[in-house]
């Protein structure tokens, strides 16, 4: 049994079609981050096995074990490497040509899969192609659109979805005991209980309330010009990347969102922030979400976050107030 109740209905549904034999041969796990895509790949892959083992939702996506059986194994993203390589493929692909022990399922997993080079996916797709017999190849994706179309067109998508707001607030609030801090940690992260979790369960910082409040103060003081855009990606290279990176990204989507709503919506996990009244460039500041969204896709790369955020930061200096 899952400890992640939103994803039970998908694997009984998978679990129904396993006992009828109807288990395709590649599965593409994909969805919002944060609502438990790898463990859930992972319960699948231990209920192909016969395993009785499933991953803990106290347990960060990142710092997972795979299933501890035999006929199992993973691929990703080794120390210090950009991209997924041609030779972990074939390795992948020349285990699960092996025998099975005890004439079972084998099942290979790989995440995150578009960090497959053009090789490393040329090669998998000719497995994909011809697979071996009673063997699943899943993918966990973060963005399936960067994955080849041969890819897939050979894979069954299986999409989740973040928990109703009640069910993702209640497991919540059964690890936290601080209400407010749920409520605010859920609606930083879009409703993904996961990872709400990790970002309450930071130590380093000074609350998810408080947290969100420092960096709203320190955007307006850039905002006012009261602060350089350099003294405070000093600040913002200290702390957590992701959590940065994400509340400047909902922040440039909430000037977009604005444009239609004219008014911010009740209970948001940001705190509002003072810009002078005046037309929003649509464009300009599309093209800054795109730029906070790449930052957000290199930020394991990056050797230098400081450069980054000062980059970021200097859009809301230069001319935010008209919001470019």
């Amino acid at each position: 049994m899952l400890d992640t109740p939103w994803l039970t209905g998908a694997l009984g549904r998978f679990e129904a079609r396993f006992a009828r034999g109807q288990v395709p041969q590649a599965l593409l796990v994909h969805g919002p981050a944060g609502i438990g895509r790898r463990h859930f790949a992972l319960a699948l892959a231990a209920r192909l096995l016969g395993s009785p083992w499933r991953p803990s939702a106290d347990v960060p996506a990142d710092e997972l074990d795979g299933v501890p059986h035999p006929d199992y194994w993973s691929v990703g993203l080794e120390e210090e490497s950009r991209v997924i390589r041609i030779d972990q493929i074939r390795d992948l692909i020349q285990a699960l040509s092996l025998t099975s022990h005890g004439s079972g399922w084998k099942v290979g997993l790989i995440w995150p899969a578009e960090a497959m080079n053009h090789n490393a996916a040329n090669t998998l797709l000719k497995t994909l192609e011809e697979p071996p017999a009673a063997t699943t190849v899943i993918l966990i994706a973060d963005a399936p659109a960067r994955l080849p179309a041969t890819i897939l067109s050979r894979c069954e998508r299986i999409r989740l979805s973040a928990p109703a707001p009640a069910t993702a607030l209640a497991w919540l609030a059964s690890r936290h005991p601080d209400q407010a801090a749920c409520e605010k940690a859920l609606a930083f992260a879009s409703g993904a209980p996961l990872m709400a979790r990790s970002l309450l369960a930071n130590d380093r910082s000074p609350g998810v309330i408080g947290l969100l409040a420092e960096l709203g103060d320190e955007l307006q003081q850039v905002i006012d010009r009261k602060s350089t855009p350099t003294t405070v990606a000093r600040s913002w290279a200290k702390r957590d990347a992701a959590i940065c990176l994400r509340w400047l990204y909902l922040q440039t989507a909430e000037l977009l969102r604005l444009q239609v709503r004219t008014t911010a919506d009740a209970g948001s996990a940001l705190p509002p922030l003072k810009i002078p009244g005046a037309a929003l460039n649509m464009a300009a500041c599309c093209a800054h979400l795109d730029q906070v969204m790449e930052a957000q896709r290199l930020k394991d790369r990056s050797l230098n976050m400081e450069a980054v955020f000062a980059d970021l930061l200097m859009w809301w200096y230069g001319a935010a107030r008209a919001a470019r």
